[in-house]
């Protein structure tokens, strides 16, 4: 099974409740089992200056991203896969958007009639996924499950993220012991519509914008800004 290689991420792993959100942060920043030992100073920025020559990297609801990587045999860039991002929910009930806690990769923030402990909220988006990978007619795909606000992803010693805690079209937990959860498969030509969502502290909702990442390396990132108005 083909896997994502993330240098350099780190994790905020919702793993705590009765604090406020920078003792949250400080207390759960996790480094990501592939992070470089070497001290690498953080290069991925949110901003853009498309005016100025700079590539479009940030997207809203409705656009399209499209993934690329370069194919060293040929020394072009090919099109791997494609997320339209549809919609973005906020709540504090998880049955409010139609959620089952069974699906939930981590439930004890959940209570048993869907309500969220109080620091916390759910975020789902909703996207649309496509398979372009003419070369894999059938793959097997790992959905973009990282949300960050801009300041934690310009850290210089991040790119910090919260990971995603349910996956609508998860692989079934018991497979690999739910390490396959965030994989699916989707044929070359075929689109997917999917739901992901986060747990995240009401503060950071509330005071800073968030940004849903596009693509398996910090330098290739691109990203869907969270429109919660």
């Amino acid at each position: 099974m083909k896997r994502k290689v993330i240098i350099g991420f780190c994790v905020i792993m919702v793993a705590l409740s009765a604090c406020s959100y920078r003792e949250f942060e400080d207390s759960i920043k996790t480094l990501k089992e592939n992070d470089l030992e070497d001290n690498i100073e953080n290069t991925v920025k949110v901003s853009e200056d498309v005016e100025n020559g700079d590539e479009q990297i940030v997207y809203s609801i409705g656009d399209t991203i499209v993934y690329r990587t370069k194919d060293m045999e040929i020394e072009e860039e090919v099109e791997q896969y494609q997320y339209t991002l549809n919609q973005v929910q906020v709540a504090d009930n998880i049955h409010d958007l139609g959620l089952q806690i069974d699906d939930f990769l981590r439930r004890k923030m959940i209570a048993e009639n869907g309500d969220i402990e109080d620091n916390l909220r759910i975020v789902t988006i909703d996207a649309t996924v496509k398979n372009l990978q003419n070369t894999n007619p059938s793959a097997t795909l790992q959905v973009e499950n990282f949300i960050g606000s801009q300041l934690d992803i310009e850290d210089p010693n991040g790119p910090f993220f919260l990971e995603a805690v349910y996956f609508s079209e998860h692989a079934p937990f018991e497979l690999n012991n739910g390490s396959d959860y965030y994989y699916f498969s989707l044929d070359f030509g075929e689109e997917l519509d999917i739901t992901v969502g986060w747990l995240v502290p009401s503060e950071m909702i509330e005071n800073e914008s968030l940004y849903y990442a596009i693509g398996t390396t910090s330098m290739e990132l691109q990203f869907f800004e969270l429109d919660f108005k």
